[in-house]
């Protein structure tokens, strides 16, 4: 992995990330509470990639996820932008299955390793930048 330090075209398979990408997209008007359900989220996403890379084992990789499932709950409550009604309930529901794809294919899978599941955590966090921009003026 390359850390984060290369730039967007450097062309390396983890040169996508996605943390800066929702600021780079207009946001719908969003109640304080809603955005920090989704400030919570983007922290939450964070902190379950920083414990999958530091573990030794899938199953300590895999724990994050448990973290990071209960963490997202808060998304269940956020209003969603007025016209988008159903798009954000799909893009919701659309994290919601990453993350238990991850949770109950890849950690069942024996011959997964760690990386496996931060880049399922990956997959899913571009689910939720997907779901920030639903309703956004582009």
């Amino acid at each position: 992995m390359n850390g984060g330090s290369g730039s967007a075209s450097d062309g390396s398979a983890h040169s996508d990330r996605v943390t800066d990408s929702a600021a780079a997209v207009a946001q719908p008007k969003r109640s304080p509470q809603d955005s920090a359900a989704f400030s919570d989220a983007e922290q939450a996403f964070a902190s379950a990639e920083q414990k999958a890379k530091g573990a030794k084992t899938t199953k300590d990789a895999c724990s994050a996820l448990a973290d990071l499932m209960a963490k997202l709950g808060s998304l269940e409550h956020v209003t969603p932008p007025k016209s988008f009604e159903k798009e954000f309930a799909e893009a919701r529901d659309g994290l919601g299955m990453a993350l238990d794809q991850v949770n109950t294919t890849t950690c069942a899978d024996p011959q997964a390793t760690p990386d496996d599941i931060v880049d399922g955590i990956n997959r899913a966090q571009k689910k939720l930048v997907a779901l920030e921009s639903v309703g956004a003026k582009t």
